[in-house]
Order: structure tokens, then C-alpha cells, then sequence
């Protein structure tokens, strides 16, 4: 049970009007724990009160001041070498880090850390380029969908030998159009999928990927709203159903190919290309 004194400093502790001064008194008296753990979240203690908390011997603590945008930078080094994984992967994923956090957590043990880092969106590019690098699959496949990553390390990422790295560059929306056109010729399947699959896909990659052998590779193309209608005319006589419902679906496709889907075996397919008619009817008019 917690005393009426400690509840009313836990009060204090969380309430982001309470002054820098009266935090620090918080953290000097050394009181409960859950005190100390909310003026370590209180974004108005002053850094030096937050450099204290973070020795302090609770790694609830710890972790809240790895979290905690008031944090200085010597503080956050000291953070970075923590013995609990969770405070390094807290400083892990903050903006703004400091070049010498930077090299610290870039060579973390712990593939969760790296992992987190590579997910940051405010790194330098030699952090990128060291981190495409990593021995750590789970490392370059956050990399590859970091939509603040330099041309020149997707490039690198998209012959990696991981087949999730690949696909998690071609589901990056920062990938270009040249890069796309590159991974539509990918071994695996689900990376070609992916480029289907990608709003930034251009029509001619589209209109290659419409022939793929796999039948959700060429779905995906049916699906893209940057299918041509040409393109989507092939597919409207796929021998998929689910292909063709696609089609059917699709804002792109003419008129003259709903028509002829009216007609199709199956019944969705027949449904779908009716209601994509009325709608076409309906924006007509």
C-alpha cells in the first residue's frame, strides 16, 4: 500500500506543470520507485535531474529516461551502454542522436537494438551503409523498409541474398521506379508480388509482371490503379478466376471488358464486373 505522501509525490511527479526544481527534489529524497519512474517521463525535468535517473537501479526508470525527449546527450551514452536491452533500444529509436550514441548502439550485441536502429528515421548515412551490412537478417529487413533510406543502399538491399529484404525494398514506397522495373525480375514470387503490389510500380513494369507464372503476381497487376487498360484486357481472359475478378474490379478497365466478364463462368466475376458497370454509368453521368 502506498503511504498518502507517496501518492501525492506521484501526482507531482506526472504533473508536467510541476517545476524543474521541485522534480529534482523528488529524485534527491530517493523515494519510491514509482515517483522516481514518473518524473523520469516528466518532459519538464531538467536533464540533469534525468542524468541522475539514469543510474538509477531501477530499469523501469532507466528505460523511461532513455524515452524522455528532455534527455542530454551525456546522459544518453551513458544509456547506450546499458545492461538492459529494452533502456539501449529505447535510446535506439530516438531522433536527433548524438554521432558517438550512434556508434555505440550501430555495434549493440543485440539484434533488437540494431533492429530498432535501423527502423529510426533520422540516422546519417554511413549509420545506414554500416547497418546494410549487419549480420543480422531481421537488421536489413527493417532497413529495407525505412522510408528515409538513401537511393544507394536500397540499390545495395535489393540483391540481397535475404528474400525478406528484397521484398521489404520493393514494398518501399521510397523505391524507384528503375529499382522496381529491376526486382519485377526477382527469383522469388512474393517479391514480384510486391512490385504488383507497389503504388510507385509504372505501367510498363506492371504490363510485364501481367505474364508472371504465379496467378497472385498477375492479381496484384489486376488490383494496381496503375494498370493500363490494355494491360487489363489481357488479364480480363485469365484463366484465374480470382485474376479476372480483379479485373473486374478495377477503375481502369474499358467498358467493352466489363461487358464480356457479364458473361464470365463464375459468379463474382459476373457480379463484380456488373457493379464496376453502374459505377462507371454513375460517374458518367
Amino acid at each position: 500500500m502506498q503511504s498518502a505522501k507517496t501518492k501525492i509525490e506521484i501526482e507531482e511527479a506526472k504533473n508536467p506543470d510541476t517545476s524543474p526544481d521541485v522534480l529534482a527534489s523528488l529524485v534527491r529524497n530517493k523515494g519510491d520507485v514509482m515517483v522516481r519512474r514518473c518524473v523520469a517521463i516528466n518532459s519538464a525535468a531538467s536533464p540533469l535531474t534525468l542524468e541522475l535517473l539514469a543510474s538509477d537501479k531501477s530499469t523501469q526508470v532507466r528505460r523511461a529516461v532513455a524515452s524522455n525527449p528532455s534527455t542530454g546527450s551525456s546522459a544518453l551514452a551513458q544509456l547506450a551502454h546499458d545492461k538492459d536491452w529494452l533502456v539501449r533500444r529505447n535510446v535506439a529509436v530516438r531522433t536527433s542522436l548524438p554521432s558517438d550514441v550512434l556508434g555505440i548502439l550501430v555495434g549493440d550485441k543485440n539484434v533488437n537494438v540494431r533492429s530498432n536502429l535501423a527502423s529510426n528515421p533520422d540516422i546519417p548515412f554511413d549509420v545506414f551503409l554500416e547497418l546494410a551490412h549487419d549480420e543480422g537478417e531481421d537488421v536489413r529487413c527493417r532497413l529495407s523498409s525505412n522510408l528515409h533510406i538513401p537511393p544507394d543502399i536500397l540499390a545495395e538491399l535489393a540483391i540481397d541474398v535475404n528474400t525478406q529484404v528484397r521484398r521489404g525494398v520493393a514494398e518501399n514506397t521510397s523505391t524507384s521506379p528503375s529499382l522496381l522495373m529491376d526486382l519485377s525480375k526477382d527469383k522469388d514470387g512474393g517479391v514480384r508480388r510486391a512490385v504488383a503490389e507497389s503504388l510507385s510500380a509504372p505501367a510498363d513494369v506492371l504490363a510485364l509482371l501481367a505474364i508472371d507464372d504465379i496467378w497472385t503476381v498477375r492479381r496484384a497487376v489486376a488490383e494496381n490503379p496503375n494498370t493500363r487498360s490494355s494491360t487489363l484486357a489481357k488479364l480480363g481472359t485469365d484463366k484465374s478466376h480470382k485474376v479476372r475478378e480483379a479485373v473486374a474490379n478495377n477503375s481502369n478497365t474499358s467498358s467493352y471488358v466489363l461487358e464480356v466478364l457479364t458473361s464470365d463462368e463464375y459468379p463474382s466475376v459476373r457480379q463484380h464486373a456488373h457493379r464496376q458497370l453502374v459505377t462507371n454509368t454513375v460517374e458518367i453521368g
